[in-house]
């Protein structure tokens, strides 16, 4: 999450005013997170949530314009969750279910894990261009219900064994 910060801070300040970023967890990282927020002067347009229930954590993202999946190694995460949400997601290459789903460009965005600019640059595209989130959004809900468990389950066992 910190990358993420990272280009939050690297958007326009007018953008930035827009931006509402919530961060949920409360791992070994958060006081590091919560010092760069402040270094940054980004208090107003990042907050930050404890764990929460899931169906707590699943309308938060479900009412979200766009979810980013920011992991520099996840084996399999919660791109699955917003995608089944019809929520579009922004998952980095190190994100195992977002390089599984995401279709570049038509049902979210993928970048280099460490690519800050790059991870910038989509997040301008999508707070700018509702249409783009919209149908985004829709294609990522599709996708979700193409993919049975089973799929997911065989792609796990198939990278573990």
């Amino acid at each position: 999450y910190d990358l993420l910060i990272d280009a939050i801070n690297f958007l326009d300040d007018s953008l930035k005013e827009k931006i509402r970023l919530v961060i949920v967890g409360n791992g070994s990282q958060l006081n590091n997170l919560r010092k760069k927020v402040n270094e940054y002067g980004l208090v107003d347009e990042i907050k930050f949530k404890e764990w929460m229930a899931i169906d707590n954590f699943k309308n938060l993202i479900a009412s979200s314009d766009f979810f980013i999946h920011p992991a520099r190694f996840d084996a399999y995460g919660s791109t699955t969750l917003a995608m089944s949400l019809g929520t579009t997601v922004i998952g980095s290459s190190g994100s195992g279910s977002a390089m599984d789903r995401i279709m570049h460009g038509s049902n979210g965005f993928i970048y280099q894990s460490e690519d800050v600019k790059k991870l910038a640059e989509y997040i301008k595209q999508l707070s700018t261009n509702k249409l783009l989130t919209k149908n985004f959004s829709e294609n990522a809900y599709q996708t979700a219900l193409s993919w049975k468990p089973e799929k997911a389950v065989d792609i796990i066992f198939s990278n573990v064994v």
